[in-house]
């Protein structure tokens, strides 16, 4: 990421986050709501149901906000710097070829040589550098 990306994605975490507790707040209401109905017994069964619904959400999303501040926190510590944001290099790029045959689809393609030292944590054999920070940015969604 460039530093105009990475800025915009600590951003949209801190836009989530602000998300995140406006959802507490609306849940917070919602339950003195229910907890009101059940204690003057109008649809004590639902209203029961819901509240512990609500009282499950709610504890769920205030975990949500801790993990997403964590998430902010660790990103912003080690990926600040540009130079800790390259995670490997290009060691063979051929020339763009427009209508390769034998289909004659375009060819546009690299080999990139990445650092292991950033994936030392990864399981498997898989990378996909889309989902990379996204993945771990729509858990908390």
């Amino acid at each position: 990421m460039g530093a105009a990306a990475f800025k915009n994605y600590l951003a949209s975490i801190q836009i989530l986050i602000s998300t995140l507790i406006d959802t507490v707040s609306s849940l917070e209401k919602k339950i003195i709501m229910f907890k009101t109905r059940v204690q003057n017994g109008i649809n004590v069964d639902q209203s029961q149901k819901k509240l512990y619904e609500h009282e499950t959400q709610l504890a769920n999303t205030r975990t949500q906000i801790e993990d997403v501040k964590d998430f902010f926190v660790d990103i912003k510590k080690r990926w600040s710097k540009a130079k800790d944001r390259v995670i490997g290099f290009v060691c063979w790029a051929p020339s763009i070829g427009v209508g390769v045959a034998p289909h004659r689809y375009t060819r546009d393609l690299c080999v990139i040589e990445l650092d292991k030292e950033k994936f030392r944590s990864m399981i498997g054999n898989v990378l996909s550098l889309g989902a990379l920070l996204g993945n771990l940015f729509t858990q908390y969604h």
